[in-house]
């Protein structure tokens, strides 16, 4: 169990610092001197919400001018809820994925490829379990 919620909080982290790095698009609140703001969808026990919500608040912290807000969903909400989400083009900035689930979000083409933003940055991963990569 902790070592789930470990790879979850460590994947949620990098997904978080990716995205507070890639470029705005142009016109957007960043390039006019207003707030970025995400969405991070999530489920998850308590333990595992609190442990999340916690990394967002620490990376707002640390992040001056950008601001998540978390949305969570129970398990057999959150499904249909990304669907729903995903096909009015709408989708929250970030995700939780579950990795099975994985090759049919990837084959829609509703994924980020982060290869080229980490790339670009210079991001050190290091410190990430190699499966979560």
């Amino acid at each position: 169990m902790k070592r789930r919620m470990v790879l979850y909080a460590m994947l949620a982290v990098l997904t978080l610092l990716v995205a507070a790095c890639t470029m705005p698009a142009p016109g957007g609140a960043a390039e006019e001197g207003g707030a970025v703001e995400l969405t991070f969808s999530v489920w998850g026990d308590p333990e595992e919400l609190a442990i999340l919500q916690a990394i967002a608040d620490d990376f707002v912290a640390q992040n001056p001018g950008i601001e998540v807000t978390v949305n969570v969903s129970d398990w057999d909400t959150y499904w249909d809820k990304l669907q729903t989400q995903l096909a009015a083009g709408t989708p929250p900035d970030v995700f939780a994925m579950d990795a099975p689930l994985y090759p049919d979000y990837q084959s829609r083409g509703v994924l980020l490829n982060l290869q080229p933003l980490i790339d670009r940055d210079g991001f050190d991963l290091d410190g990430y379990y190699p499966v979560s990569l």
